[in-house]
Protein backbone atom coordinates (compact mmCIF):
# COMPACT_ATOMS: atom_id res chain seq x y z
CA UNK A 1 0.00 0.00 0.00
CA UNK A 2 1.28 3.25 -0.96
CA UNK A 3 -0.08 5.98 0.54
CA UNK A 4 -0.46 10.04 -1.01
CA UNK A 5 -1.72 13.06 0.55
CA UNK A 6 -3.96 15.21 -1.46
CA UNK A 7 -3.84 18.89 0.15
CA UNK A 8 -7.18 21.28 -0.61
CA UNK A 9 -5.87 24.20 -0.58
CA UNK A 10 -8.20 26.61 -2.46
CA UNK A 11 -11.18 29.59 -1.10
CA UNK A 12 -10.76 32.97 -0.25
CA UNK A 13 -10.89 32.99 3.58
CA UNK A 14 -13.16 36.02 3.68
CA UNK A 15 -14.13 35.35 7.54
CA UNK A 16 -10.32 36.53 8.27
CA UNK A 17 -10.63 40.03 6.67
CA UNK A 18 -8.54 42.30 5.95
CA UNK A 19 -5.26 39.78 6.95
CA UNK A 20 -7.09 37.00 3.93
CA UNK A 21 -7.72 38.86 1.00
CA UNK A 22 -9.05 37.54 -2.16
CA UNK A 23 -5.07 37.95 -3.81
CA UNK A 24 -3.65 36.59 -0.80
CA UNK A 25 -5.78 34.47 0.89
CA UNK A 26 -5.46 32.47 4.47
CA UNK A 27 -3.98 29.08 3.75
CA UNK A 28 -1.18 31.05 2.17
CA UNK A 29 -0.65 33.63 5.22
CA UNK A 30 1.45 32.63 8.85
CA UNK A 31 -1.33 32.51 11.13
CA UNK A 32 0.62 30.60 13.64
CA UNK A 33 4.32 31.91 13.58
CA UNK A 34 6.23 32.65 10.68
CA UNK A 35 5.07 30.10 7.95
CA UNK A 36 1.97 29.26 5.99
CA UNK A 37 -0.92 27.34 7.00
CA UNK A 38 -0.01 25.58 3.44
CA UNK A 39 3.60 24.83 4.54
CA UNK A 40 2.53 23.86 7.95
CA UNK A 41 0.07 21.25 6.70
CA UNK A 42 2.34 19.53 4.02
CA UNK A 43 5.23 19.20 6.73
CA UNK A 44 2.59 17.71 9.73
CA UNK A 45 1.99 14.61 6.81
CA UNK A 46 5.69 13.76 6.56
CA UNK A 47 7.68 11.64 7.45
CA UNK A 48 4.18 9.67 6.64
CA UNK A 49 3.97 10.67 3.49
CA UNK A 50 6.70 12.67 1.58
CA UNK A 51 6.39 16.09 -0.55
CA UNK A 52 6.88 13.64 -3.19
CA UNK A 53 3.59 11.78 -2.96
CA UNK A 54 2.07 15.14 -1.96
CA UNK A 55 -0.76 17.36 -4.13
CA UNK A 56 -1.69 20.39 -3.85
CA UNK A 57 -4.69 21.49 -5.17
CA UNK A 58 -5.58 25.17 -4.99
CA UNK A 59 -7.88 28.41 -7.15
CA UNK A 60 -5.86 28.79 -10.48
CA UNK A 61 -5.13 32.14 -9.03
CA UNK A 62 -2.83 31.10 -6.31
CA UNK A 63 -1.00 28.65 -7.84
CA UNK A 64 2.19 30.37 -8.49
CA UNK A 65 2.28 31.54 -4.64
CA UNK A 66 1.13 27.83 -3.19
CA UNK A 67 4.32 26.56 -5.51
CA UNK A 68 6.56 29.28 -3.43
CA UNK A 69 4.98 28.24 0.03
CA UNK A 70 5.68 24.38 -0.46
CA UNK A 71 9.12 24.41 -2.68
CA UNK A 72 10.27 21.04 -1.58
CA UNK A 73 6.66 19.35 -3.38
CA UNK A 74 7.62 19.10 -6.69
CA UNK A 75 5.78 22.18 -8.43
CA UNK A 76 4.10 20.33 -10.94
CA UNK A 77 1.92 18.56 -8.02
CA UNK A 78 0.70 22.11 -7.33
CA UNK A 79 -2.53 22.13 -9.43
CA UNK A 80 -4.50 25.18 -9.94
CA UNK A 81 -8.25 24.70 -10.15
CA UNK A 82 -9.69 26.63 -12.92
CA UNK A 83 -12.41 27.50 -11.22
CA UNK A 84 -13.87 26.81 -7.73
CA UNK A 85 -17.02 23.91 -8.56
CA UNK A 86 -17.23 22.64 -4.91
CA UNK A 87 -15.05 20.04 -2.92
CA UNK A 88 -16.87 16.68 -4.85
CA UNK A 89 -14.79 18.24 -8.59
CA UNK A 90 -11.77 18.86 -6.00
CA UNK A 91 -11.61 15.31 -4.38
CA UNK A 92 -12.29 14.29 -8.40
CA UNK A 93 -9.26 15.87 -9.60
CA UNK A 94 -7.05 14.75 -6.61
CA UNK A 95 -8.51 11.18 -7.27
CA UNK A 96 -7.45 11.49 -11.11
CA UNK A 97 -4.19 13.21 -10.75
CA UNK A 98 -2.94 10.48 -8.24
CA UNK A 99 -5.02 7.63 -10.27
CA UNK A 100 -2.34 8.56 -13.32
CA UNK A 101 1.16 8.08 -10.89
CA UNK A 102 -0.73 5.34 -9.08
CA UNK A 103 -3.60 3.48 -9.84
CA UNK A 104 -3.73 1.07 -6.92
CA UNK A 105 -2.66 3.93 -4.47
CA UNK A 106 -4.63 4.59 -1.02
CA UNK A 107 -4.61 8.95 -0.76
CA UNK A 108 -5.85 10.66 2.37
CA UNK A 109 -7.77 14.72 2.05
CA UNK A 110 -6.47 17.07 4.17
CA UNK A 111 -7.15 21.02 4.31
CA UNK A 112 -5.11 23.59 4.22
CA UNK A 113 -6.55 25.83 7.18
CA UNK A 114 -6.75 23.06 9.83
CA UNK A 115 -4.84 23.55 13.22
CA UNK A 116 -3.84 20.24 14.34
CA UNK A 117 -1.72 19.04 17.24
CA UNK A 118 0.02 16.77 18.26
CA UNK A 119 1.54 15.98 15.04
CA UNK A 120 2.67 12.17 15.75
CA UNK A 121 -1.11 11.21 17.00
CA UNK A 122 -2.34 12.86 13.60
CA UNK A 123 -0.10 10.77 11.96
CA UNK A 124 -0.94 7.54 13.75
CA UNK A 125 -4.26 8.12 13.03
CA UNK A 126 -4.04 8.90 9.11
CA UNK A 127 -1.93 5.61 9.02
CA UNK A 128 -4.52 3.90 10.64
CA UNK A 129 -7.19 5.70 8.52
CA UNK A 130 -4.91 4.08 5.50
CA UNK A 131 -5.29 0.59 6.77
CA UNK A 132 -9.00 0.85 6.91
CA UNK A 133 -9.59 2.68 3.42
CA UNK A 134 -7.27 -0.20 1.96
CA UNK A 135 -10.12 -2.90 3.62
CA UNK A 136 -12.17 -1.10 1.06
CA UNK A 137 -14.18 1.98 3.06
CA UNK A 138 -14.07 5.56 2.47
CA UNK A 139 -13.11 7.19 5.57
CA UNK A 140 -14.23 9.94 7.32
CA UNK A 141 -12.19 11.30 10.61
CA UNK A 142 -14.36 12.56 13.43
CA UNK A 143 -13.41 14.90 16.40
CA UNK A 144 -14.76 13.94 19.64
CA UNK A 145 -17.07 17.37 20.11
CA UNK A 146 -15.33 19.41 22.92
CA UNK A 147 -18.80 21.07 23.35
CA UNK A 148 -22.50 21.58 21.15
CA UNK A 149 -20.61 23.84 18.75
CA UNK A 150 -23.15 24.66 15.88
CA UNK A 151 -21.13 25.50 12.98
CA UNK A 152 -19.65 22.41 12.49
CA UNK A 153 -21.62 19.15 10.42
CA UNK A 154 -22.22 16.41 12.91
CA UNK A 155 -21.72 12.02 11.96
CA UNK A 156 -23.94 9.54 14.01
CA UNK A 157 -21.41 6.89 14.65
CA UNK A 158 -23.30 3.36 14.24
CA UNK A 159 -21.55 -0.40 15.05
CA UNK A 160 -17.73 -0.79 15.60
CA UNK A 161 -16.23 -2.13 12.35
CA UNK A 162 -14.45 -5.25 11.64
CA UNK A 163 -11.09 -5.86 9.83
CA UNK A 164 -10.61 -8.24 6.48
CA UNK A 165 -11.87 -11.57 7.39
CA UNK A 166 -12.52 -10.73 11.10
CA UNK A 167 -15.64 -10.96 13.82
CA UNK A 168 -17.98 -7.91 14.26
CA UNK A 169 -17.26 -5.94 17.18
CA UNK A 170 -13.42 -5.07 15.76
CA UNK A 171 -10.72 -7.70 15.82
CA UNK A 172 -7.69 -7.25 18.35
CA UNK A 173 -4.89 -4.80 15.95
CA UNK A 174 -7.68 -3.14 13.25
CA UNK A 175 -8.21 0.46 14.17
CA UNK A 176 -11.34 1.58 15.71
CA UNK A 177 -13.57 2.26 12.99
CA UNK A 178 -17.36 2.45 12.87
CA UNK A 179 -19.75 2.44 10.33
CA UNK A 180 -21.60 5.96 9.86
CA UNK A 181 -25.62 6.00 10.83
CA UNK A 182 -25.80 9.03 9.84
CA UNK A 183 -24.13 12.40 8.49
CA UNK A 184 -26.51 15.80 10.38
CA UNK A 185 -25.95 19.10 9.06
CA UNK A 186 -25.29 22.18 11.38
CA UNK A 187 -27.45 21.71 14.23
CA UNK A 188 -29.19 23.86 16.13
CA UNK A 189 -28.43 24.57 19.68
CA UNK A 190 -30.69 22.72 21.27
CA UNK A 191 -30.04 19.39 19.05
CA UNK A 192 -26.15 19.61 19.64
CA UNK A 193 -26.40 19.27 23.22
CA UNK A 194 -28.57 16.38 22.51
CA UNK A 195 -25.93 14.94 20.39
CA UNK A 196 -22.65 15.12 22.62
CA UNK A 197 -24.55 14.33 25.69
CA UNK A 198 -25.42 11.01 23.79
CA UNK A 199 -21.66 10.24 23.00
CA UNK A 200 -22.58 8.92 19.64
CA UNK A 201 -21.68 11.79 17.48
CA UNK A 202 -18.91 13.35 16.53
CA UNK A 203 -17.82 16.55 14.38
CA UNK A 204 -17.20 16.00 10.84
CA UNK A 205 -13.54 17.25 10.14
CA UNK A 206 -14.00 17.51 6.13
CA UNK A 207 -11.05 15.43 5.93
CA UNK A 208 -10.95 11.74 4.28
CA UNK A 209 -8.75 8.43 3.31
CA UNK A 210 -9.96 6.20 0.68
CA UNK A 211 -8.39 3.79 -2.44
CA UNK A 212 -8.14 5.49 -5.43
CA UNK A 213 -10.05 2.12 -6.93
CA UNK A 214 -13.09 2.06 -4.42
CA UNK A 215 -13.29 6.11 -4.20
CA UNK A 216 -13.50 5.97 -8.19
CA UNK A 217 -16.16 3.02 -8.43
CA UNK A 218 -18.26 5.29 -5.47
CA UNK A 219 -17.92 8.52 -7.91
CA UNK A 220 -18.74 6.34 -10.90
CA UNK A 221 -21.83 5.04 -9.16
CA UNK A 222 -23.25 8.57 -7.55
CA UNK A 223 -21.81 11.02 -9.53
CA UNK A 224 -21.09 9.52 -12.77
CA UNK A 225 -20.99 12.91 -15.11
CA UNK A 226 -17.89 14.04 -12.89
CA UNK A 227 -16.15 10.74 -12.70
CA UNK A 228 -15.98 10.65 -16.39
CA UNK A 229 -14.58 14.11 -16.50
CA UNK A 230 -11.59 13.10 -13.94
CA UNK A 231 -11.21 10.20 -16.54
CA UNK A 232 -10.23 12.47 -19.16
CA UNK A 233 -8.20 14.09 -16.06
CA UNK A 234 -6.47 11.42 -15.95
CA UNK A 235 -5.42 11.04 -19.30
CA UNK A 236 -4.37 13.99 -19.89
CA UNK A 237 -2.24 14.13 -16.39
CA UNK A 238 1.50 14.29 -17.50
CA UNK A 239 1.29 15.45 -20.89
CA UNK A 240 2.57 18.78 -22.12
CA UNK A 241 -0.58 21.51 -22.34
CA UNK A 242 -2.32 19.56 -19.09
CA UNK A 243 -3.05 23.20 -17.70
CA UNK A 244 -5.18 24.27 -20.96
CA UNK A 245 -6.47 20.90 -21.07
CA UNK A 246 -7.88 20.65 -17.74
CA UNK A 247 -9.32 23.97 -17.94
CA UNK A 248 -11.19 22.89 -21.23
CA UNK A 249 -12.83 19.54 -19.08
CA UNK A 250 -13.36 21.95 -15.96
CA UNK A 251 -15.67 23.85 -18.27
CA UNK A 252 -17.61 20.62 -18.56
CA UNK A 253 -18.33 19.97 -14.82
CA UNK A 254 -21.70 19.82 -14.32
CA UNK A 255 -21.82 18.21 -10.88
CA UNK A 256 -20.95 21.30 -8.55
CA UNK A 257 -21.62 19.75 -5.12
CA UNK A 258 -19.86 18.82 -1.99
CA UNK A 259 -17.97 15.15 -1.68
CA UNK A 260 -20.26 15.08 1.48
CA UNK A 261 -23.26 15.38 -0.16
CA UNK A 262 -22.55 13.61 -3.91
CA UNK A 263 -20.62 10.62 -2.39
CA UNK A 264 -20.44 9.63 1.22
CA UNK A 265 -23.86 10.36 2.33
CA UNK A 266 -25.18 8.28 -0.41
CA UNK A 267 -22.36 5.39 -0.23
CA UNK A 268 -22.48 2.07 1.48
CA UNK A 269 -19.00 1.66 2.17
CA UNK A 270 -18.44 4.91 4.58
CA UNK A 271 -16.32 4.22 8.06
CA UNK A 272 -15.58 7.04 10.75
CA UNK A 273 -12.72 6.90 12.28
CA UNK A 274 -12.87 8.97 15.97
CA UNK A 275 -9.37 10.95 16.00
CA UNK A 276 -7.54 11.41 19.14
CA UNK A 277 -5.43 15.05 18.36
CA UNK A 278 -6.63 18.24 18.52
CA UNK A 279 -8.26 19.97 15.62
CA UNK A 280 -9.15 23.21 14.86
CA UNK A 281 -10.85 24.67 11.67
CA UNK A 282 -9.41 28.34 11.48
CA UNK A 283 -12.39 29.46 9.62
CA UNK A 284 -13.19 32.74 11.35
CA UNK A 285 -11.43 35.17 13.87
CA UNK A 286 -13.29 33.42 16.58
CA UNK A 287 -11.29 30.15 15.81
CA UNK A 288 -8.51 31.47 15.72
CA UNK A 289 -8.45 33.23 18.76
CA UNK A 290 -9.64 30.06 20.50
CA UNK A 291 -6.35 28.23 19.04
CA UNK A 292 -3.81 31.24 20.12
CA UNK A 293 -2.11 31.56 23.60
CA UNK A 294 -4.44 33.40 25.77
CA UNK A 295 -3.27 36.20 29.01
CA UNK A 296 -4.91 36.05 32.58
CA UNK A 297 -7.34 38.16 31.21
CA UNK A 298 -8.07 35.69 28.61
CA UNK A 299 -6.56 37.90 25.78
CA UNK A 300 -4.83 36.60 22.64
CA UNK A 301 -2.43 38.92 21.07
CA UNK A 302 -0.47 39.32 18.02
CA UNK A 303 1.88 42.12 17.52
CA UNK A 304 2.53 45.38 19.82
CA UNK A 305 -0.41 45.75 22.30
CA UNK A 306 -0.62 47.74 25.70
CA UNK A 307 -4.33 47.41 27.20
CA UNK A 308 -5.92 48.67 30.38
CA UNK A 309 -9.33 46.53 31.75
CA UNK A 310 -9.20 44.26 28.35
CA UNK A 311 -10.41 41.33 28.35
CA UNK A 312 -11.51 38.01 26.41
CA UNK A 313 -10.55 39.70 22.81
CA UNK A 314 -8.06 38.74 19.96
CA UNK A 315 -5.90 42.01 19.25
CA UNK A 316 -3.74 41.22 15.73
CA UNK A 317 -1.48 43.48 14.37
CA UNK A 318 0.00 42.89 11.21
CA UNK A 319 0.47 46.91 10.62
CA UNK A 320 3.43 47.48 12.75
CA UNK A 321 1.07 49.76 14.46
CA UNK A 322 0.63 49.62 17.85
CA UNK A 323 -2.78 49.07 19.29
CA UNK A 324 -4.17 50.10 22.67
CA UNK A 325 -7.25 49.33 24.02
CA UNK A 326 -8.91 50.68 27.18
CA UNK A 327 -12.27 49.30 28.87
CA UNK A 328 -13.46 46.59 26.16
CA UNK A 329 -14.31 42.84 26.40
CA UNK A 330 -15.41 40.59 23.63
CA UNK A 331 -14.11 42.18 20.67
CA UNK A 332 -11.89 41.65 17.54
CA UNK A 333 -9.37 44.08 16.91
CA UNK A 334 -7.33 43.29 13.47
CA UNK A 335 -4.86 45.99 11.95
CA UNK A 336 -3.29 45.54 8.71
CA UNK A 337 -2.62 48.83 7.94
CA UNK A 338 -4.54 49.46 5.02
CA UNK A 339 -7.56 48.32 6.90
CA UNK A 340 -9.24 48.02 10.90
CA UNK A 341 -11.64 45.78 11.52
CA UNK A 342 -13.19 46.01 15.27
CA UNK A 343 -15.82 43.55 16.02
CA UNK A 344 -17.74 41.48 18.53
CA UNK A 345 -16.16 38.10 19.06
CA UNK A 346 -19.64 36.71 18.41
CA UNK A 347 -20.13 38.16 15.38
CA UNK A 348 -17.10 37.15 14.03
CA UNK A 349 -18.62 34.73 11.21
CA UNK A 350 -20.35 37.76 9.53
CA UNK A 351 -17.18 39.26 8.89
CA UNK A 352 -17.47 37.83 4.86
CA UNK A 353 -20.69 40.00 4.92
CA UNK A 354 -17.95 43.37 4.71
CA UNK A 355 -16.52 41.50 1.48
CA UNK A 356 -19.27 41.27 -0.30
CA UNK A 357 -19.72 44.69 0.34
CA UNK A 358 -16.05 45.70 -0.21
CA UNK A 359 -16.72 43.59 -3.36
CA UNK A 360 -20.36 45.25 -4.67
CA UNK A 361 -18.00 48.83 -4.24
CA UNK A 362 -15.11 47.47 -6.61
CA UNK A 363 -12.89 48.32 -3.74
CA UNK A 364 -9.04 46.25 -4.45
CA UNK A 365 -8.95 45.97 -0.06
CA UNK A 366 -11.57 43.14 -0.10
Amino acid sequence: MTLYAVVLAGGSGTRLWPYSRRDLPKQLLPLFGERSMLSLTVDRLAPLVPPERVFVLTNAEYAADARAAVPRVPPGQVIGEPAALGTAAAVGLGLAVVRARDPEAVMVVVTADHLITPEDVFRRAVADAARVAAAGRLVTFGIRPTGPATGYGYIELGARLAGPGGAAGGPEGFPEAYAVARFVEKPDRAAAEGYVASGRFVWNSGMFAWSVPVLAGEMARHLPALAARMDEVTAAAGEAGFDARLAEIWARVTDRTAVDYGVMEKSDRVACLPAAFDWRDIGAWDALKAALPADAAGNAVVGPHVGVDTRDSLVFGRGGRLIATVGVEGLVIVDTGDAVLVCRLDRAQDVKAIVEMLAARGDPRR
